[in-house]
């Protein structure tokens, strides 16, 4: 049977008019250096290779357990040699076996396919620099690791450099060894990396204001009726729902939203993003909209839209007079076209600048982190990054 999808409810702008909401808008150590383990008073578990060699792990051919640990799979095989054979050795030993392979299976699913390939490019930069130092890189400790930062540091970005931090830190989750990537070491020498860079988000928000005057620019730019109606919508559900252009409009990610992923109720809309980026099989999200008492509103802008989309029973939500999906590209160019009318160098204004815009405006009306990271889909308080004051 195949796996229900499981919601992770996202609430979204406003109150519901039964709580007596305002009229206004209300968004609601250092181990040893080289290949020794950092810490072996844990038993180890070895996996085998983890699909196309993403994450290889050298292991002893023989289990063993350590003073201390839990006897976990090494016990389980180690008590196969001294255990009275009932099912035999060879029955044991192919019972794991198929374990292992199911676990594989489950292991290639918790992660998506892109993340998968972003996080097997750490292994060639490892490669290339336990072949310039002579240090393994794993598993070894901070003092290696912020080494490791310092030579992936002239020729990447902070940013990428994170991810493969990233990469670094799920390979130790699997050998169930300490993890030196969250060492202060390590994080001061990227943070140095970041400041030396200036690579500073220099994207600006789209504030209350300036989302009011490309609205009303968009009847004035866009001939057609319906194309002003379509980036109107863009624009208010963009920077209500918090939400990122891919979950809108068609790019490669294949995010976006489908027309039976919306409903209309009489105070507010509910958006359910299938898939969005970092998000989990079969776990979704859901977004609320509620409809707001000025002209602005998200809920009603909807149903505008939605009375003029062509009559497509399936297919993307956001569609263009003939049917087709919109695009990032097409997006891009009208908010352009919006700029220049309204007189303002788009230069620090991007598509993110409506999620970017959203997050601060719910952060200056007092919002708690926790909801706001809720609200935007963040797994961390990398959202603070977006907060303009």
């Amino acid at each position: 049977m195949a796996q229900q999808p499981t919601a992770m409810p996202v609430m979204g702008w406003g109150q519901p008019s039964h709580l007596g909401a305002p009229a206004q808008m209300v968004p609601i150590g250092l181990g040893m250096v080289g290949g020794q383990p950092p810490h072996p008073g844990v038993g180890q578990d070895p996996l085998r290779t983890y699909g196309n060699q993403l994450f290889p792990i050298q292991a002893s051919s023989q289990p063993t357990l350590h003073q201390n640990s839990s006897p976990g799979l090494a016990g389980a095989i180690t008590a196969t040699s001294t255990s009275q054979e009932t099912n035999g050795p060879a029955a044991h030993h192919h019972f794991i076996e198929q374990l292992s392979n199911r676990r594989e299976t489950l292991l290639k699913q918790a992660k998506a396919p892109s993340t998968l390939a972003t996080y097997a490019q750490v292994n060639q930069h490892i490669q290339a620099f336990e072949k310039r130092s002579g240090l393994s890189v794993f598993p070894s400790d901070a003092i290696v690791t912020s080494l490791f930062v310092t030579y992936l540091a002239e020729f990447l970005a902070p940013s990428t450099i994170r991810t493969m931090l990233s990469a670094l830190a799920y390979k130790y989750q699997f050998t169930n060894w300490l993890d030196p990537t969250k060492h202060f070491l390590v994080l001061e020498t990227l943070r140095g990396h970041h400041r030396r860079n200036g690579t500073e988000d220099t994207r600006l928000p789209i504030t209350l204001n300036l989302l009011s005057q490309l609205y009303h620019m968009s009847a004035q730019v866009f001939c057609h009726p319906y194309d002003a109606c379509l980036y109107q919508t863009i624009m208010l559900v963009a920077f209500y729902g918090l939400m990122r252009i891919s979950e809108l409009v068609l790019t490669p990610a294949k995010h976006a939203l489908q027309i039976f992923d919306v409903m209309l109720y009489s105070d507010r809309a509910t958006l359910t993003l299938r898939s969005y980026k970092h998000s989990k099989p079969h776990v979704e999200a859901k977004i609320t909209l509620w409809r707001q008492q000025y002209l602005l509103c998200p809920v009603r802008q909807l149903e505008l839209y939605l009375l003029k989309r062509p009559q497509l029973s399936t297919g993307q939500l956001f569609v263009t007079a003939r049917g087709f999906p919109v695009t990032r590209h097409q997006f891009t160019c009208a908010l352009r076209q919006l700029f220049t009318a309204i007189q303002l160098n788009d230069t620090r204004y991007k598509s993110h600048s409506f999620r970017i815009g959203g997050a601060t405006l719910a952060a200056s009306l007092g919002l708690p982190s926790d909801l706001i990271r809720q609200l935007g889909r963040w797994k961390s308080n990398a959202f603070m990054k977006y907060i303009r004051y």
